[in-house]
């Protein structure tokens, strides 16, 4: 019996020292460490993509893409402002219209910052016109669909957009 408890003994030194020598050989090769492959990068993210950041946050005020002025009414799927003493008078897409509301002053604005808009609420065309005070600085910004220039975002003060 003495020499059944000597050999499980030994038995269990060596279980020991072999597990003691597995971590020690492993936590030198660093396998316990994070790899490169378990790190994500968001910094590198593509556009589109989680973690994304976009470079340029400001947009032209100017082009017939991106307009500004004084809204007058929204009529019969179309809006309508001034700029400058024009009329202009845009389509509106046919089933959402985004409004922006931004920190920014718009009626001397001659860029917009994305930065500094606070709000996003999407509206339909027949109801953006009951949602923008009379006489409102507006930049509208509008894309060619399928041939026609159409209004799909409306930017305003935050302090006139609706709640």
């Amino acid at each position: 019996m003495k020499k059944t408890y000597l050999y499980l003994v030994i038995g269990l030194g060596i279980v020991l020292l072999a597990g003691v020598g597995y971590f020690l050989y492993t936590k030198s090769k660093g396998t316990l460490a994070p790899t490169s492959k378990d790190v994500v990068d968001f910094g590198k993210a593509k556009k589109g993509e989680v973690g994304y950041e976009e470079p340029n946050t400001k947009v032209t005020i100017g082009s017939k893409e991106v307009e500004k002025g004084t809204f007058d009414k929204v009529e019969a799927g179309k809006i309508t402002f001034v700029n400058s003493g024009n009329t202009i008078e845009l389509p509106l897409t046919i089933d959402e219209v985004i409004i922006s509301c931004t920190d920014q002053e718009l009626a001397s604005a001659t860029q917009l910052d994305y930065n500094q808009v606070v709000k996003v609420i999407p509206t339909t065309p027949d109801k953006i016109g009951d949602l923008i005070p009379p006489s409102e600085p507006i930049v509208v910004f509008s894309a060619d669909v399928a041939g026609v220039l159409r209004a799909h975002t409306v930017a305003m003060a935050s302090s006139a957009c609706p709640n």
